[in-house]
């Protein structure tokens, strides 16, 4: 997703997550490749533009969206959410503030979840669930029939689904005083 938004000339990104009860290992992996990706592209990496990743001080969704919009009135051009059930009540609160979706800030999201009744699809990484359900099938028999094999991380990627809540990235020109 980091990647497609710089294409679409973002150069102000965020990293938005909910706060849960119970250790979160698929946030921290997608933080991770966000991250990852800033850095491949050269773009800056700011704490302040990151929510809910660490344990400490962890945010409601309510907070969240009073954050996000913090943000985007600083100069955030895009969220990456970590994921979809995340991103679609944030850019309800967005549009609630008056910030238009994608006009003012691109969102994305993860996993491919259907769009709630009566909202537009969002530009997401669709998770191969069938891909993933194969390679477990495949890897425990495997280890099955060779119980000393080593173990193996197996990469099984997604694919990108273009939604309605991704656009260039706003122009604001500068004022003079």
């Amino acid at each position: 997703m980091v990647k497609h938004l710089y294409e679409l000339g973002h150069r102000e990104l965020a990293f938005v997550s909910w706060r849960y009860k119970v250790p979160t290992p698929w946030v921290e992996k997608r933080f991770g490749a966000f991250v990852e990706n800033l850095t491949r592209l050269d773009l800056p990496y700011r704490p302040d533009r990151i929510v809910n990743v660490s344990r400490r001080g962890q945010i409601g969704p309510e907070a969240v969206s009073r954050r996000v919009v913090e943000m985007v009135h600083d100069g955030v051009t895009a969220i990456v959410c970590a994921a979809d059930h995340q991103a679609y009540p944030l850019v309800s609160a967005l549009r609630a503030s008056g910030i238009r979706v994608p006009e003012d800030v691109s969102v994305t999201g993860f996993d491919g979840v259907s769009p709630p009744n009566g909202e537009d699809q969002l530009t997401t990484v669709r998770t191969p669930f069938r891909d993933i359900g194969i390679s477990s099938v495949v890897s425990l028999l495997r280890r099955v029939s060779n119980s000393s094999a080593p173990r193996r991380h197996i990469l099984v990627c997604g694919r990108s689904i273009e939604g309605k809540s991704t656009d260039v990235a706003p122009v604001y020109e500068q004022q003079t005083i």
